[in-house]
């Protein structure tokens, strides 16, 4: 699940437990875990369709990121029509300390492969013409 770079740090420390998505059918489970960049991993608690616009309310615009419900109800009406999906999620314990397993084999050192011409021992006389 994609978060902007700064609101990463609010799954981090807490602080953002929500999260808002126009999608055609969910893009998430209940009890999935979900890379969200930055080596932070999220499971996901809870997936419902918001019916009803009252719904979203100042709290869980706050609880999303947001400064408040109009700030949170400008920004889902600039994403074009689909269904409004409630995301609750928490960051899964035990990640987000660091790089993620594949930031992690992509800074080790690669393996050289020598090739045959490298090798010593036995070889075939080059073939010339004549």
């Amino acid at each position: 699940m994609l978060f902007e770079r700064r609101l990463r740090e609010g799954v981090r420390d807490g602080s953002i437990t929500l999260a808002f998505r126009r999608w055609k059918r969910a893009q998430v489970t209940a009890g999935g875990r979900y890379r969200m960049g930055d080596g932070l991993m999220a499971e996901v608690t809870a997936v419902e369709v918001v019916t009803a616009r009252t719904d979203l309310t100042d709290e869980a615009a706050r609880a999303a990121g947001y400064a408040d419900r109009a700030a949170l109800l400008s920004d889902l009406d600039a994403r074009g029509p689909d269904p409004i999906h409630r995301v609750a999620l928490h960051r899964r314990p035990g990640a987000g300390g660091g790089p993620g397993p594949r930031q992690v084999q992509a800074q080790r050192p690669q393996a050289q492969v020598p090739r045959p011409d490298d090798q010593p021992g036995d070889r075939l006389p080059a073939l010339t013409p004549g």
